[in-house]
């Protein structure tokens, strides 16, 4: 974040020019723990070493209130791609 103290302090986001030295900046702060870090996912989420509690436990839990939303985010996406698709039309209420 030293950018964003010096250069960076006047700009919203980061330009394209900036971008690519910044994340190699990154990339070698972090190197040492990207191992470490990698094994230390795949345990948490129960794959390596296999943990068939960990992984169910890792799944969102299912509760009407939720089938209720996706139903209503299913027509919504449905009518959207619909209207992607074909342009818009009159409501034939």
């Amino acid at each position: 974040m030293d950018w964003k103290k010096t250069d960076g302090r006047t700009q919203a986001s980061i330009p394209k020019n900036i971008f690519p030295s910044l994340l190699k900046k990154l990339m070698n702060n972090i190197e040492c723990n990207v191992a470490k870090n990698i094994l230390a996912g795949f345990d948490k989420c129960g794959i390596c070493p296999i943990n068939k509690l960990k992984v169910l436990d890792r799944l969102p839990s299912y509760t009407p209130e939720i089938a209720g939303f996706k139903e209503v985010i299913d027509e919504t996406v449905l009518s959207v791609l619909k209207e992607m698709r074909y342009g818009k039309f009159p409501n034939s209420n």
